[in-house]
């Protein structure tokens, strides 16, 4: 039979009430009485019912994460980020994965709710549909991760992607290159686009015209398989540089150069976005514009706990990380 808070109680010589309250660390009592509870308690081998719990106290506890891929490298540590506040203030966390698509996206978050967590979080990938009805419904929490459409309607921690893309493809005109290719992702139209407009935005501020046979993208793809795939249509060009969306596209590509023998940096230059960890172990180590992923999901976390009044849009910084995959144009 498990231990329970009555047992736990009857041998501390104290109610079930004090016994919550100590283990909860809420309650006046002093430190002495609280580590004696939690002493028995372990030594008991009391493990709490969190159900039994969020009944009384209408919470669970739990809260719901919508990601757009487990398989996706940027994912694991923007939850490592999402748990480690989670952990630290007694919340489980529960992942569920959109792969890509609206609908299940909205799907997921329904679930979530029906299941009453005490708030989701969305890294999301399409957003088109959270005008969608079924949504009005909730009454918990909501924060976006890196969601570049819904400004204003829900909270949001994300990066300004097109900011820091044209940071980025700025570099690369620094160094001397003026033919720069961009490798989009079809699988993500919003946050592609706002890239892109980064990738335009520096060929203006550098004088130099865009050229509509530099814009790359294959339909409905993996960003590896993408990278691997469109070599060839870059090679067609007169590019000495591409800017891929996110740094598997640009492994991706790396690797087809490295099978087709073409030299990475001599023969192009490289830059990819989100400095996972592989960007710094492939060969040569990859040039990109880091994100702090962990930070994200901790702010995200917080967010949730401490929902504000108002909608916030909390910005964070990127870095860019110069390594081997590039070099200057002479």
């Amino acid at each position: 039979m498990p231990v329970t808070l009555k047992d736990v109680a009857q041998k501390a010589g104290v109610s079930r009430s004090t016994v919550s309250r100590a283990l909860n660390n809420t309650g006046r009592m002093t430190e002495e009485t609280r580590n004696h509870i939690k002493t028995i308690a372990a030594e008991m081998g009391y493990v709490p019912n969190f159900l039994a719990q969020s009944l009384h106290e209408t919470r669970t506890r739990t809260i719901g994460v919508v990601i757009t891929s487990i398989s996706n490298p940027f994912i694991s540590e923007l939850v490592e980020g999402i748990e480690e506040v989670a952990d630290n203030s007694g919340y489980t966390i529960i992942l569920g994965a959109s792969k890509f698509d609206p609908e299940k996206e909205i799907k997921t978050i329904l679930k979530f709710y029906q299941r009453r967590v005490d708030g989701i979080i969305v890294q999301a990938a399409h957003l088109t549909n959270f005008d969608d009805r079924r949504l009005e419904s909730i009454d918990i929490p909501i924060v976006l991760i890196n969601d570049e459409i819904n400004i204003g309607t829900y909270n949001n921690v994300s990066t300004d992607s097109r900011v820091e893309v044209k940071k980025a493809v700025n570099y690369l005109f620094s160094i001397g290159h003026r033919h720069i290719g961009y490798i989009g992702s079809s699988l993500r139209m919003h946050s592609n686009r706002n890239r892109r407009m980064g990738y335009e935005d520096a060929h203006e501020e550098n004088g130099q015209p865009i050229n509509e046979s530099h814009i790359f993208s294959l339909p409905m793809m993996s960003d590896y398989e993408t990278g691997r795939k469109i070599l060839d249509r870059v090679l067609d060009t007169n590019v000495t540089a591409v800017f891929c969306y996110c740094d598997m596209i640009a492994i991706g590509l790396m690797n087809a150069c490295r099978e087709r023998g073409v030299s990475v940096p001599d023969n192009l230059s490289v830059v990819g976005f989100d400095n996972i960890d592989q960007a710094s172990q492939f060969y040569p180590p990859l040039t990109t514009v880091h994100q702090p992923k962990f930070e994200l999901g901790r702010r995200a976390m917080r967010l949730i706990q401490h929902y504000p009044s108002e909608v916030v849009n909390e910005m964070l910084d990127c870095q860019l990380i110069v390594r081997e995959s590039t070099r200057p144009l002479t």
